[in-house]
């Protein structure tokens, strides 16, 4: 699909990078290519129902729910006649081997050929469009002249496409290779910028290479000419256009600036018809690139008639789809002009937050007549649906609901440290020490104030005496901490009970020990 070998010739230009650089950007997506894609993923032919709307339906999801503006450009039903030969062939190969209806085989080999099945799909995958409320347009033309036009005209910021002729037409910005899948969420970037700054290559070099390798237009290009052989005339010309050279053999000029131009136009004059000028002009002045479009906005997704749709379709039960279009219809709301009643749906409250794959995120509760759950007749509180929003856009569109829950949360984290400070034993635990010989006893003070505490150290000639409380103080918890260690007590001591002195200090203000004592109690 588009020009052979261009994807290839264009990978120094690749960038690949994560869904997230798509958020808050508008796309044109060719929906053609999305259905080719889908029927011809391996592990779906003959095991999913309806690929092509299954993979519709969720990457419109994924890519909304991101953030990003869709707008899908639907093919018209009617054949290029540049493109004839192309589709017949297309077609040709879809056929079964044993395939002998003489009237399916008229029917690809009339002008105009017929693509009953794209046609089929194409048409369902618009139904799914209009009950979820995504905009799209129809081309008179391909898909992608289309999508090139739009984002010519600044409509949109890109076209998602894997045909590379959308370059061809003028198309800006390409994406290719989308992926949402959540262990790789993904695209390739391409930039026509890019082609011309790091390749070297116009668009009419682009246009050049179509001729020479082959495009849907003219399959098989000049028959002998390569990708090598293409590029390095191409390079060969610098800034002159290879439009105008192939003018200029038609025109009798046998002038050839090198040997592999001479090559490469003694091929070519030997088709017929070289190049063709409608090719050239469908290139360069497509029927679409003359039309006025005005994108449509998204509407309302319709809940109650996408379930049947889903079921019918891809037979789904109706609680899982509830869910999944109940997100879209909650983005809806939140990022529209367009007013959304309270009695249809509005948030009733903020149950948790938190980080969802690098992003603040909010689990939000919804009531209202479609948040009601599937199932559930009665309004209860378990009988509504449940979102995770991101938190920036919640708190612009809803910002009291915000409000309250912080106000909420700041009172349960208020509640729980008081309560642990209330549960937190006040009374130290004994702790070994030893004690070296000819050490003071210290004995209590009866003039110290209430509440004050003193270490006593027994006399004794054997290692392990123990150190005993006078009585109960505001002393810290040590545990099972050393009395050894004296930096661990001087810390927990400070973290407990906040007291702006150190255990060396208050010891020495109640002069229970001299400083040489005091650096034996420390050194132990």
């Amino acid at each position: 699909m588009g020009v052979n070998q261009l994807w290839q010739i264009l990978e120094p230009i690749r960038q690949r990078v994560g869904l997230e650089t798509l958020r808050g950007r508008r796309l044109a997506i060719d929906l053609s290519c999305w259905i080719c894609e889908a029927q011809n993923a391996k592990g779906m032919a003959h095991t999913v129902t309806s690929p092509y709307l299954r993979n519709l339906f969720f990457r419109i999801h994924a890519l909304k729910r991101l953030g990003v503006k869709l707008v899908f450009v639907v093919e018209s039903s009617t054949v290029c006649e540049l493109k004839w030969e192309t589709v017949r062939r297309r077609v040709e190969e879809r056929r079964p081997p044993a395939f002998n209806g003489r009237r399916a085989v008229a029917e690809i080999r009339k002008p105009p050929p017929v693509r009953r099945q794209l046609k089929h799909k194409m048409e369902k995958c618009v139904q799914m469009l209009d009950l979820l409320g995504i905009p799209y347009v129809r081309a008179t033309g391909e898909a992608e002249a289309t999508c090139a036009t739009l984002n010519l005209a600044n409509l949109v910021d890109g076209c998602v496409t894997e045909d590379s002729d959308t370059f061809l037409y003028g198309a800006p910005v390409v994406y290719r290779g989308l992926s949402t899948n959540e262990k790789d969420p993904r695209v390739d970037i391409y930039t026509l910028r890019d082609v011309e700054k790091r390749l070297g290559m116009s668009r009419s070099s682009l246009i050049a290479l179509a001729f020479l390798l082959g495009c849907d237009y003219c399959p098989k290009g000049v028959p002998g000419v390569g990708r090598e052989k293409a590029l390095k005339w191409l390079m060969e010309l610098g800034s002159t256009s290879p439009l105008e050279r192939f003018r200029a053999w038609n025109k009798g000029d046998d002038h050839c600036i090198s040997s592999t131009e001479s090559f490469i136009r003694r091929k070519a004059l030997a088709l017929e018809a070289f190049p063709d000028s409608r090719i050239m002009d469908e290139f360069l002045s497509s029927v679409e690139a003359h039309r006025t479009f005005v994108v449509p906005p998204c509407q309302r997704p319709n809940v109650e008639r996408s379930l049947d749709f889903i079921e019918a379709h891809l037979g789904w039960p109706h609680s899982y789809t509830q869910q999944k279009v109940f997100e879209l219809l909650t983005y809806f709301a939140m990022t529209t002009t367009q007013r959304v009643a309270a009695s249809d749906l509005a948030p009733e409250r903020i149950l948790k937050s938190r980080i969802a794959k690098g992003v603040a995120v909010f689990e939000v509760e919804w009531r209202g007549r479609e948040a009601v759950k599937i199932g559930d007749e009665n309004a209860t509180k378990d009988a509504y649906l449940v979102t995770i929003e991101n938190a920036a856009l919640v708190e612009r569109v809803y910002p009291n609901i915000v409000d309250d829950f912080r106000r909420v949360s700041s009172k349960k984290r208020n509640a729980t440290r008081s309560k642990k400070c209330d549960e937190r034993p006040r009374v130290v635990q004994t702790a070994t020490a030893r004690v070296v010989p000819e050490t003071i006893v210290v004995v209590s003070d009866s003039d110290e104030e209430e509440g004050e505490s003193l270490i006593v150290l027994s006399d004794s000639e054997d290692d392990g005496s123990r150190a005993r409380e006078s009585h109960v103080d505001p002393l810290p918890d040590i545990g099972n901490l050393s009395i050894r260690d004296s930096r661990q007590i001087e810390k927990k001591r400070d973290e407990t009970s906040g007291s702006p002195l150190p255990l060396r200090e208050r010891l020495r203000r109640q002069k229970c020990l001299d400083d040489s004592h005091l650096g034996k109690f420390y050194n132990l």
